[in-house]
């Protein structure tokens, strides 16, 4: 493949604070660099797409995108499902999540194929309708551990993939053993979504677009 003909992936960032001596505390925005490396690894083209106050800047630079990455993060802020917080909720950023729901409905709207993965699953399912379990002890079934407490590098539970999937098609297998660090999950799914993966316990790992090239896992 040439050059000019790799597709450019648009990487989501996010931001955190950060202590910088003698500087002191400071907003950085970033990416996990193993997205960088596994986009260019595969033929693409990888372009880091920015925090920004201003949700116009991203949706430039979507233009430029043939596809969308979305990554994890901290919790999603419960209010864009409609939900008070529980004790459960863990960290949020509303005015990062308010970015990020603002960037990936202009995704959508664009039809740009669209790899969300943790709680990038999660916003794309609550943008589309569905909602979240804000802590998985609050699912009336016994739930597996889904926060393994060991290197993420080790496999912690295994994924069921539904026949005729985007996974099952991928890894050409029924199922895989994979790494968990997640305590919130789907909820309810609507239905511009396909659920397809699941572990024994029923909780959701993927879901695919019915009519738009979206993976979420």
């Amino acid at each position: 493949m040439k050059e000019k003909d790799r597709p450019v992936i648009g990487i989501v960032a996010t931001r955190c604070r950060q202590d910088d001596p003698p500087f002191g505390e400071k907003w950085i925005t970033y990416i996990n660099s193993c997205y960088v490396e596994s986009v260019s690894n595969n033929g693409g083209a990888p372009l880091m797409i920015p925090f920004s106050k201003r949700s116009t800047d991203g949706m430039r630079m979507l233009e430029f995108c043939d596809g969308v990455i979305f990554p994890g993060g901290t919790d999603l802020n419960p209010m864009l499902y409609n939900e008070e917080p529980t004790r459960q909720l863990g960290p949020i950023d509303p005015e990062t999540d308010e970015y990020l729901a603002e960037l990936m409905t202009e995704a959508l709207v664009l039809k740009k194929p669209i790899l969300a993965i943790c709680k990038g699953m999660q916003l794309m399912n609550v943008l589309m309708g569905g909602s979240l379990y804000q802590d998985l002890g609050k699912r009336k079934k016994k739930t597996l551990s889904h926060h393994q407490l060991i290197d993420r590098s080790y496999p912690h539970h295994r994924v069921d993939f539904l026949e005729n999937s985007i996974m099952r098609e991928i890894f050409r297998q029924k199922s895989i053993y994979t790494n968990s660090i997640h305590h919130q999950s789907l909820r309810f799914v609507p239905k511009a979504l396909r659920i397809t993966g699941r572990t024994q316990d029923g909780v959701v790992e993927a879901v695919e677009g019915v009519d738009q090239p979206l993976l979420g896992v």
